[in-house]
């Protein structure tokens, strides 16, 4: 093919044919030129099939750790809810006027105070897809928006507020470890734990953690569902 337009050229400059030359030499520049876009337009469209197709790959490894990251928050939110309301019926138990004598004949001996655990997200697929600018190329604002918003709002959040609840109830079973007993592998508060103000006031004040955790459990629930939505929208 080169030694085709070769001859070409060869035998325009021949035959004096100038201004012909120049014609052939321009559509030859345009042939040129449209055989490196044609050139760019296909290597661009593979470097596009294959970003797409590592964004299908990374939205399923997401997909599947956000359903074992929705299970393990359901759980979590469960424990801390059931925690929570023993807590307050201790709280509340206390206060009665014949608490004095119902501890004394020996009704109430122990209170369960629940389970103790705090969610810890699954980061690892969208890190590695972050840290490879994967991020950047997906083109679905709303796709985009939701998986940011849960793992640079919601799960950063929660796992603060997890963290403040397990300080704060390390803090209580060392104060009230004179209250603590084992009850069949629980643990479990002494009966005359009921009759101290500041402990009770100490309960008081880590159910105000947890309330606000299992608001931030709650809401990060919702962003879990959220990007599951638009994932599932997205790989339709």
């Amino acid at each position: 093919m080169i030694k085709f337009f070769r001859r070409i050229r060869q035998r325009l400059v021949s035959e004096n044919k100038f201004s012909k030359y120049l014609f052939y030499a321009l559509g030859e520049i345009i042939l040129v030129v449209i055989g490196i876009l044609i050139a760019l337009g296909i290597n661009n469209w593979n470097e596009n099939r294959k970003t797409e197709e590592r964004i299908t790959q990374f939205l399923i490894g997401l997909k599947s750790d956000l359903k074992n990251d929705l299970s393990e928050i359901e759980k979590v939110s469960e424990a801390q809810t059931t925690r929570f309301n023993l807590i307050s019926e201790f709280i509340e138990l206390g206060k009665k006027p014949s608490i004095k004598t119902t501890i004394l004949n020996d009704s109430i001996k122990y209170y369960d105070p629940g389970d103790n655990f705090t969610f810890f997200p699954t980061v690892g697929t969208y890190n590695a897809a972050n840290n490879a600018g994967l991020m950047d190329h997906i083109k679905n604002e709303e796709l985009k928006r939701s998986i940011l918003n849960l793992y640079e709002h919601f799960y950063e959040r929660v796992a603060y507020n997890g963290v403040i609840l397990d300080d704060r109830t390390g803090q209580l079973e060392w104060e009230s470890r004179h209250y603590s007993d084992v009850l069949k592998n629980k643990y479990a508060f002494d009966k005359q734990a009921i009759l101290d103000e500041d402990f009770s006031y100490q309960l008081s004040y880590l159910n105000r953690f947890i309330r606000i955790y299992l608001i931030r459990c709650k809401d990060t629930k919702a962003g879990m569902e959220e990007v599951l939505n638009n994932i599932d929208a997205y790989l339709k």
